[in-house]
């Protein structure tokens, strides 16, 4: 009973260990996801306090809370996984526990016995008499070695007993700290909900302010999407103008180093799909491609091309990759802006106060290139990543 009862505990705690060892990594990687989640909100709330503090935006207010409203659903959604998994973490150590409880309950019920069998046969006497009355030497030694082995024993069943009162105290104190756990992060939960409550509240307050001005933004969206349209055009045009002007040089063979395109750099850049870096560090206010106003249902927004990134005031802008200044441009709405070619892909940034750089000139991956401007107590860069004449989401090149 007893060597079975061993058996099943130790293929039962093989199998949990390959679980906890899945469980530990999985429960990393949630903790990795919350903590970036936690400080995207952190930021969401630094950009919505500057807002305040100025022109205070409500449609920039509005799509900041939106933002966040969805990775707090997100951080429920975690913490309500979480949950899940400590409640199955607990119930399998409760297991452990319960097979633990049993092991050491049958030691005890055997260490019982053979305390029983040593009372009886206490006095050294009568196994002194058992060996004497031994009917040959050979019987004496192995009555002798018998009683050895049995003293023997006896000690290691003792001290298996105090290694398993061991075992089964480290899991009920391992259960205490999961239960903990689970009701602290219950208690996170509940003030995740309740903040998410609140954040879905003053959505609808800016909502229903921004119903109540709809003829006033209406009249600036229109103005807006001229604007967009104009950035549009012009962007295609010098992408054209770019493209036209390497053919022509590659076919002449130019030897201008300082200006010449590299197009070995097109598998480099390629192959940091996903990985390059950001060029400023902020919060996309507006997304790449088709989009319905936040607001107003029936008024669709023009194609974005790329991605309007919220940044702290005075923030450097820098290249996400190797490659040659094109141009330098001004475009109404969007002031200085700066096109830079990394073999058939450019980049495109928008919204510059300051220009660090000028066409021609080479730049490497994070080199400073200008500085955002701030208007109205709000800085933003527009960004764009173009393939030669196709332009892409930016967000799926970025790390």
């Amino acid at each position: 009973m007893h060597s079975k009862l061993s058996l099943i505990f130790l293929i039962t705690c093989s199998y949990l260990l390959a679980c906890n060892v899945s469980y530990a990594q999985n429960i990393s990687k949630k903790r990795d996801t919350k903590r970036k989640l936690e400080q995207e909100i952190e930021k969401i709330n630094k950009h919505i306090d500057e807002n305040n503090k100025n022109k205070k935006d409500a449609l920039i207010n509005l799509r900041l809370i939106q933002k966040k409203i969805n990775l707090r659903e997100k951080l429920v959604k975690e913490s309500k996984q979480q949950l899940e998994s400590l409640e199955t973490r607990i119930k399998s150590t409760r297991k452990e526990e319960s097979l633990l409880q049993a092991k050491h309950d049958s030691l005890l019920q055997n260490y019982s016995k053979l305390l029983s069998l040593a009372y009886k046969t206490r006095q050294g006497q009568l196994w002194f008499l058992q060996i004497l009355s031994s009917a040959n030497f050979s019987q004496a030694l192995r009555r002798t070695a018998y009683l050895r082995s049995f003293n023997h024993h006896l000690q290691n069943k003792a001290e298996a007993i105090i290694e398993s009162s061991d075992s089964l105290k480290v899991k009920r104190d391992t259960l205490e700290q999961l239960k903990q756990k689970e009701q602290n992060v219950n208690k996170a939960r509940t003030n995740e909900l309740k903040q998410l409550k609140q954040e879905k509240s003053s959505a609808n307050n800016i909502i229903a302010k921004l119903n109540r001005d709809k003829k006033s933004y209406l009249k600036d969206l229109k103005k807006k999407k001229a604007e967009i349209n104009r950035l549009n055009k012009e962007i295609a045009k010098l992408i054209q103008e770019a493209t036209k002007a390497n053919l022509a040089k590659k076919t002449k063979q130019t030897t201008d180093n300082k200006s010449s395109i590299d197009y070995s750099l097109n598998k480099e850049f390629e192959k940091n799909k996903g990985k390059l870096p950001w060029p400023v560090n902020g919060t996309v206010l507006e997304s790449f491609g088709n989009r319905n106003h936040p607001v107003f249902k029936n008024v669709k927004l023009p194609f974005n091309n790329g991605i309007t990134i919220l940044i702290n005031d005075n923030q450097d802008v820098k290249a996400i990759f190797d490659g040659v200044v094109k141009q330098i441009v001004l475009i109404p709405g969007y002031k200085q802006c700066i096109l830079i070619q990394h073999g058939n892909y450019f980049s495109f940034y928008c919204k510059l106060e300051q220009v660090y750089v000028k066409a021609g000139d080479k730049v490497k991956t994070l080199e400073k290139i200008g500085k955002a401007e701030t208007i109205d107590g709000n800085s933003q860069l527009h960004f764009q990543i173009w393939k030669g004449s196709k332009v892409n989401n930016p967000e799926e090149w970025l790390k």
